[in-house]
């Protein structure tokens, strides 16, 4: 459950900002000398000043486990470190861990494992899909924007600019539904209905370089790196037809691509 780069580029600011806005406040360059609420002293600046649900969906190289019947321990994801490639036989290929739905007292170092009820549908995926379809079919109606920042609001961050165009409001919404409904088994489906799954599901995917690092404040460790590269093919949307389908009813049409 290695959750991907792209992932935690995604999450904003605790300022509501982008981490690509020049505004935003966001660092890659070195490590906090502070506590925050959510993120202990000696925190990689990338990992700082997050937005609030980063820190209950990710598990970072020294962010605390939410395990603490043995105390506070840091998660070490980097080469030697207690989680890292050398340091355990189940370690993340990218340097992170999903951390939703997991329960506090669950502890796989002694194998002791508490189950969490599965989330099969909850308010969040109802307001959401709802803001999605009426900002297809009727853009500009008060709903949108406003059960749009009813989400952001639960989350601790600022309403979206007013006035927005059908455009903009629509990749918020594809904005909100990856971070608020992240590792909840929907993303996979989202990218294939909105058909961009060609962009988003395929090429070079990173982390950072889980072959370095022997210490939490190793540079060489926060480097990104290509783990993996997929393939998705337009072709992909589609499963084909078997071929003894086709050759039983002439009047069938293989799926493009196949």
């Amino acid at each position: 459950m290695a959750v991907t780069q792209q992932l935690v580029d995604e999450f904003e600011m605790a300022n509501g900002l982008p981490i690509n806005d020049p505004t935003s406040g966001y660092q890659e360059t070195g490590f906090s000398t502070a506590a925050t609420r959510f993120s202990p002293a000696g925190t990689y600046m990338m990992y700082v000043n997050r937005e609030p649900r980063f820190y209950v969906n990710v598990s970072y190289n020294g962010s605390p486990w939410i395990n603490t019947s043995e105390g506070t321990k840091l998660i070490e994801t980097f080469f030697t470190g207690n989680t890292g490639k050398k340091g355990s036989w189940d370690f993340p290929r990218t340097g992170y861990i999903a951390r939703k739905n997991l329960h506090p007292n669950s502890n796989p170092r002694i194998s002791q494992y508490v189950a969490r009820p599965f989330v099969m549908f909850r308010y969040a995926e109802v307001l959401l899909n709802y803001i999605e379809a009426l900002n297809e079919y009727a853009p500009g109606h008060a709903d949108i924007a406003l059960y749009l920042n009813e989400i952001r609001d639960r989350a601790g961050l600022p309403n979206v600019a007013a006035g927005l165009g059908q455009l903009e409001m629509r990749a918020k919404i594809r904005h909100e539904r990856r971070v608020e409904l992240c590792l909840e088994n929907l993303r996979y489906f989202d990218t294939r209905r909105w058909k961009i799954a060609e962009q988003t599901d395929g090429g070079a995917f990173y982390g950072m370089n889980v072959d370095a690092g022997t210490k939490l404040t190793d540079l060489v460790f926060y480097q990104r790196t290509v783990f993996e590269r997929r393939i998705f093919r337009k072709s992909y949307y589609l499963q084909p037809i078997p071929q003894s389908e086709i050759d039983r009813d002439p009047n069938l049409v293989q799926n493009p691509g196949w």
